[in-house]
């Protein structure tokens, strides 16, 4: 069982390796989106207010992994409201 364990390991950071060095030969080339997402915060009796007049962007990449300190799209779209505090 520890040899196969093992080889999932190395697979996963061959994986990685390979995921890093298209990046680094893409660049910021990556298809990128903008989103848009607002802020909410917990109010003291429990309920949620959330700041429609202020929507704010984001810049996400299409990918499986984060790149240049940027969020995957997928997993930006999963949060429309940001909460704050």
């Amino acid at each position: 069982m520890t040899g196969a364990l093992a080889l999932v390991k190395w697979l996963v950071v061959i994986v990685v390796a390979a995921l890093g060095a298209v990046y680094a030969v893409e660049g910021l080339r990556l298809q990128t989106e903008t989103l848009t997402f607002y802020y909410s915060t917990l109010l003291k009796n429990g309920r949620v207010q959330v700041y429609y007049d202020q929507p704010q962007t984001e810049v996400c990449v299409r990918a499986v992994f984060p790149h240049g300190g940027r969020r995957p799209c997928w997993y930006a779209r999963r949060e429309p409201f940001r909460r704050v505090g």
